[in-house]
């Protein structure tokens, strides 16, 4: 049996990686709201793959979707809707603070 935890923390990484990628600049991000539709059982003892894509961005709102597989990506068995808000935190990004220290 995989865990629902599991499967949430795979598909907000996801959509937080598919929202900082869609960035021109590194940024905080925080996940607003993060709906999961389970779509049957995960196999236990396979690999779990996730993957998401910004549909729509604003200033401050990036919308996603996602799905988790893992036989096959065409036969997911979770997909996910979410908003994500850009800038949560004001301070610098750690991220960004890292590359800026290896540019120097």
């Amino acid at each position: 049996m995989v865990f629902g935890g599991v499967i949430t923390t795979l598909l907000d990484q996801a959509g937080g990686a598919a929202t900082l990628c869609s960035l021109l600049e590194i940024a905080t991000v925080a996940t607003l709201d993060l709906r999961i539709d389970y779509l049957r059982a995960a196999e236990p003892g396979r690999d779990l793959y996730g993957s998401a894509e910004v549909y729509k961005r604003t200033q401050s709102i990036a919308f996603v979707r996602g799905k988790a597989w893992d036989r096959d990506a065409d036969d997911p068995f979770a997909r996910c809707i979410a908003t994500f808000m850009l800038g949560a935190n004001p301070t610098e990004h750690p991220l960004k603070r890292l590359l800026a220290e290896r540019k120097a």
